[in-house]
């Protein structure tokens, strides 16, 4: 809570007219981490009594090439007369014969040396960028120790401060600063605002899209090769049901488990839904014994090797049509030979496609992975009798968390839990354009933006919520501005931004995903699952791009436009 205190009143101190640093202490709420006893004293009496008008810095570390940085424990800036380098030393003070002590140990540096070498690299550095300093001095705090005399030292005289003064140091601070001054010429430059920025407000850590896209990558397979341990166990089981949510990594364990039996010298099939899937998957491998297919095509390959004329129509009733004529008239005239079948996206499979996997499989080893969360065709339940053993997936490290969690909220149809998500605008955002004319520009530019930020074209796809059938969805376009883009089955969608329907582009996956033709699903009933889908298809990032006017017809994007 005290972080996030923190970061709202330092985001406020800065005048929105002005743009200029407003006077106080810095950090404002409690200091920077420190060890000393002294310091958390001198910022505690700051907090409450440093002068109108006043800035002050605790804890200011300026590096210098090939020696110890030089340090501050205070800043103190009047912005009418100058800079005070502030020494703040604990303990009972003594000096005797030149030499400084505390609570009678020697102290190593004096007391003032190492605000004169700080001072020294402060001045250089700020005349490095063109700023030069008004006139500068230094002080002493000796928060522990009361006196009613200054030292006699003719360069301590009047600059040092004690226990006595944090009381009324709204007063003492004036008279410091006077005595400690050393005439200097004027300042020039924004010299506050230089000290402000070297003193570091606030620093968060941001990553480029490439190479937050790197770093994912190697998270992933090392998390596939730790799932794929616990799966080891159930190699020898003759066939295993494997279940998991978007982001468990099904596929990739699937194309691990194909290999691996592969490697044992087994002929493996592996069978996935989409023919997108398909030839992603047949790019991966390089073993002679692994076959991929989306199951329809294999059924029609499987016809042909029968010797029967297969003519594809790219019909639905073919589709619907030809595994069912495969398992008939094929099958039985055939031995495929496999000793292994390894299933994908086993949510969306017919009961036609069951029954020729079945016969596949007979007697083999046949692994499926299924999520029904995606299940985009109620009427297609897995068939749980052709599987001994059951396996649930329950880590989902695929997809950023808030991609997730908005992917949740299509789910489970809560739209206040998509209020999260904008903590984290750079993995979940909606841009809502003012007319339909401006969507197509507003897409452009986002991959653009991910160009820039070190994505290539590979790690970025354009997801439509509606079918292929819709004649004004994005998947008809062969450009989006400069940018060229091919369908996920296309030869070159390895190296290429895709464009896609939500359905076909299921099961595949990269960094950076754009969400649109928003308005042209939204009077379907399945428009949740459709978003869920296209959602939980991105590793790092999403946009969601439409018109203003159909976006907020969407009570979990409305918010946000």
């Amino acid at each position: 809570m005290l972080h996030g205190i923190f970061l709202a009143t330092a985001a406020g101190a800065l005048d929105d007219n002005r743009g200029m640093l407003k006077p106080g202490l810095w950090p404002p709420n409690k200091p920077r981490t420190t060890e000393s006893h002294a310091e958390l004293a001198v910022y505690e009496a700051l907090a409450k009594q440093l002068p109108k008008g006043w800035y002050a810095w605790h804890s200011l570390r300026i590096r210098v090439p090939g020696h110890p940085d030089a340090e501050a424990d205070f800043i103190i800036a009047d912005p009418a007369r100058g800079i005070l380098i502030l020494e703040v030393k604990g303990g009972r003070i003594e000096e005797c014969d030149g030499l400084w002590f505390s609570n009678g140990k020697l102290l190593k540096p004096a007391p003032r040396e190492q605000a004169h070498r700080f001072l020294s690299e402060l001045l250089q550095l700020l005349q490095s960028k063109g700023i030069q300093a008004p006139p500068c001095g230094i002080a002493t705090c000796f928060p522990d120790t009361e006196f009613s005399r200054q030292p006699a030292q003719s360069d301590l005289t009047g600059t040092v401060l004690g226990a006595q003064d944090l009381r009324w140091l709204d007063q003492a601070l004036p008279e410091v600063l006077q005595e400690a001054l050393i005439k200097g010429p004027c300042a020039k430059g924004p010299w506050l605002q230089a000290i402000h920025d070297l003193w570091g407000e606030r620093w968060v850590p941001e990553m480029g899209f490439g190479l937050q896209a790197r770093v994912e990558k190697e998270d992933r397979i090392r998390l596939d090769e730790e799932q794929f341990a616990v799966l080891q166990g159930l190699m020898e089981n003759t066939s295993v049901l494997v279940t998991g949510g978007a982001g468990t990594g099904k596929t990739a364990l699937a194309l691990t488990l194909a290999r691996k039996l592969a490697g044992r010298g087994k002929r493996v099939l592996m069978l996935c839904f989409t023919e997108a899937l398909a030839r992603w998957l047949h790019e991966q491998i390089d073993q002679p014994n692994l076959a991929v297919w989306a199951i329809k095509r294999y059924a029609v390959e499987l016809l042909r090797q029968a010797g029967r004329d297969a003519v594809v129509e790219d019909t639905p009733k073919f589709w619907s049509g030809v595994v069912l004529e495969t398992v008939v008239e094929a099958l039985p005239t055939l031995d495929p030979g496999w000793d292994a079948v390894v299933v994908d996206e086993g949510q969306d499979l017919t009961d036609d496609d069951w029954m020729l996997i079945e016969e596949l499989s007979r007697g083999k080893h046949c692994w499926a992975f299924r999520d029904p969360e995606q299940s985009f065709w109620p009427d297609r339940p897995t068939p749980d009798r052709l599987f001994q053993t059951r396996y649930q997936l329950s880590k989902k490290y695929r997809c950023a968390a808030p991609i997730l969690q908005l992917a949740q909220c299509y789910l489970s149809g809560n739209p206040e839990a998509g209020m999260l998500c904008a903590l984290d605008p750079e993995s979940v955002a909606v841009r809502a354009c003012p007319g339909s004319g401006n969507v197509l520009e507003r897409i452009a530019n986002e991959i653009d933006r991910f160009k820039g930020s070190g994505l290539a074209a590979s790690d970025i796809a354009v997801l439509s919520l509606r079918g292929a059938a819709e004649p004004g969805a994005i998947v008809h376009r062969e450009r989006i501005g400069p940018h060229q883009v091919v369908r996920a089955d296309n030869p070159e969608a390895g190296s290429s931004v895709v464009t896609e329907t939500f359905l076909r582009f299921k099961g595949l996956e990269r960094s950076a995903i754009i969400i649109t033709d928003v308005g042209l699903a939204l009077d379907k009933p399945d428009y949740r699952k459709r978003m869920y889908i296209a959602l939980s298809r991105a590793l790092s990032t999403v946009r969601i791009i439409d018109t203003r006017d159909s976006l907020i017809r969407d009570p979990i994007l409305c918010p946000f436009c």
